[in-house]
């Protein structure tokens, strides 16, 4: 069995729950993201009121370029939220095994309820905080961190960490938000204490949708400074891209204003097809190059 072979590949004998393992020399932080319920970046993707469904539409097409041209086999999601990545590849890409990790029990249990009996055997579910959670090097073909670095308190120890655990010539698709996309959030919210921070610190406060008073500070990127910071890790950059974001601020618009309802698909659909050029994520298809 693939998942019996992985897990002795791993070195993993840790504690089970719903078919969800547990480090047990790492206890599961309770962070924010813990206490909000999960990102919920899978379930969001699927309304054409929510701007991941639009970031979706980008990253599947990144992802079957990537699966096509280079046919990884054994995957890690690192910080995998409740899936939209980790689902995207079992669902469409055969002949593959994933790593799932996150913090978050409810985001991976709410993955483990999605899977067919068939994708059960090609997951391995973790719960655990990416920054803590420790596999052998030079183990994985392909490495996912997208929306995660930016909001540890040090990036650059991740990217270093997944150039370890790839294998030579092994690939990392890696996103970060973009410094003008939560500019133009600050000022279309008023938020000058957030302009502030942005221009001095390139930082952000960022609330967390639903759950009062809970908040996390980002870092903030340009993608020079993405690039550069992948860069002196020791990665070799194949290519990156910008997903804009003219979509994405609409729907904010409208959703602070109480107006947001099916009648403005359209026109979040119009700016999404026709961005002018707001910059709202970079992602980066990097290799470890030796």
């Amino acid at each position: 069995m693939v998942k019996r072979k992985i897990l002795k590949l791993l070195k993993i004998n840790w504690q089970q729950k719903n078919n969800i393992y547990f480090d047990k020399e790492y206890p599961i932080p309770e962070d924010i993201y813990f206490k909000a319920g999960g990102c919920k970046q899978y379930q969001r993707s699927k309304s054409p009121l929510e701007s991941s469904f639009y970031d979706m539409k980008v990253y599947k097409k990144f992802l079957k370029d990537i699966f096509n041209k280079y046919k990884p086999k054994l995957i890690l999601d690192l910080g995998c939220g409740d899936g939209r990545f980790t689902l995207e590849i079992l669902n469409n890409f055969s002949n593959t095994f994933v790593v799932a990790v996150d913090s978050n029990f409810e985001d991976l249990n709410f993955i483990e309820k999605c899977l067919t009996k068939e994708q059960k055997e090609r997951i391995l579910l973790i719960c655990s905080s990416a920054e803590k959670t420790i596999f052998l090097e030079e183990i994985f073909d392909f490495i996912v961190l997208s929306e995660v670095a930016y909001v540890l308190k040090n990036p650059i120890k991740i990217y270093k960490k997944i150039f370890g655990y790839l294998k030579p010539n092994g690939l990392a698709f890696i996103s970060n938000v973009a410094k003008q996309s939560y500019f133009l959030h600050a000022l279309i919210n008023n938020d000058w204490e957030q302009v502030k921070n942005i221009l001095l610190n390139s930082k952000y406060t960022d609330k967390i949708r639903g759950v009062k008073n809970l908040q996390v500070e980002v870092h903030l990127y340009t993608l020079p400074k993405l690039v550069e910071e992948v860069k002196n890790v020791g990665f070799e950059i194949v290519k990156h891209n910008i997903i804009y974001g003219e979509h994405a601020l609409i729907l904010h618009k409208l959703r602070k204003e109480k107006m947001l309802d099916d009648s403005k698909i359209d026109l979040v659909q119009l700016a999404f097809d026709n961005p002018v050029g707001i910059e709202r994520i970079y992602t980066i298809l990097a290799r470890k190059k030796i």
